[in-house]
């Protein structure tokens, strides 16, 4: 069983890698609309966090949309 500890860690390992950060750059609002369970909206947060954590959003300011555009 994954706890939320493990979790945060497993997605802040994820984020450490370029590649992985772009990717979730490129999905992640489409994953916020995305109608999910409790623990996938979970696991979503999580990601969230980390790749804000690592400075995402200032990495790749192309992919961030304004609130409201990706409706």
């Amino acid at each position: 069983m994954f706890t939320p500890a493990v979790l945060r860690q497993n997605a802040k390992n994820f984020m450490k890698g370029p590649t992985a950060r772009k990717a979730w750059a490129l999905s992640r609002h489409g994953r916020a609309l995305q109608p999910r369970g409790r623990r996938d909206r979970m696991h979503v947060a999580l990601f969230n966090a980390a790749f804000e954590e690592v400075g995402g959003p200032d990495q790749y300011p192309e992919c961030e949309l304004e609130p409201g555009s990706a409706l």
